[in-house]
């Protein structure tokens, strides 16, 4: 019984390193665009998807913590500041984006300035930033690692905030939160 149990759990740990150890293939023409990377969630999230083979640009809110982010990161990620309350940097970063995609006259790049909000946009913005831009009423899209995390941001913020759970090594959690994001285009 033991060696059982001992034989299902070095299965499952040896599957969990050969998942976690795989990167993807031929993206080259594919960008993931990350706000709030200086530190926490956005980080970790940019450095996991950097580590699979996947070209990130990342926006941190310092200059430090862009820089500290580039020292242990490959040439894959690339990034620039952030201060998503300043149109300016809001401009800039959008230009920064288009530049890095290049073929401008096929990036459909956007991102929203909080400075004047539209509450009847019908603009869905996806965040770190979830709860400042909440507050300055923006409808937002919030993905948490957890239940409880979702829970409470919930309570934290108005009903133009939606939560849904995203673990970004799970592949069935990704396509989830996918899905639920086109449901809320929809709706």
């Amino acid at each position: 019984m033991w060696l059982y149990l001992a034989a299902l759990l070095g299965l499952y740990f040896l599957r969990r390193w050969y998942q976690e150890r795989q990167t993807v293939e031929n993206l080259t023409e594919k960008y993931v665009f990350i706000t709030g990377c200086s530190s926490g969630f956005g980080n970790h999230l940019a450095r996991h998807l950097d580590a699979r083979g996947l070209r990130v640009l990342a926006t941190c809110t310092t200059q430090k913590g862009a820089e500290q982010l580039d020292k242990v990161t490959s040439e894959r990620l690339k990034t620039t500041v952030l201060d998503v309350t300043s149109t300016e940097s809001v401009a800039a970063a959008t230009e920064w984006v288009k530049d890095q995609v290049g073929k401008k006259d096929k990036c459909s790049c956007r991102i929203m300035s909080t400075d004047q909000p539209d509450s009847e946009s019908t603009d869905i913005i996806i965040s770190g930033y979830g709860r400042q831009l909440d507050a300055r009423g923006l409808r937002v899209l919030a993905a948490c690692l957890t239940q409880k995390g979702a829970e409470q941001l919930g309570k934290a913020t108005s009903e133009r905030l939606k939560t849904t759970i995203l673990d970004v090594t799970s592949r069935e959690s990704v396509a989830a939160a996918t899905e639920w994001v086109k449901e809320q285009f929809i709706t």
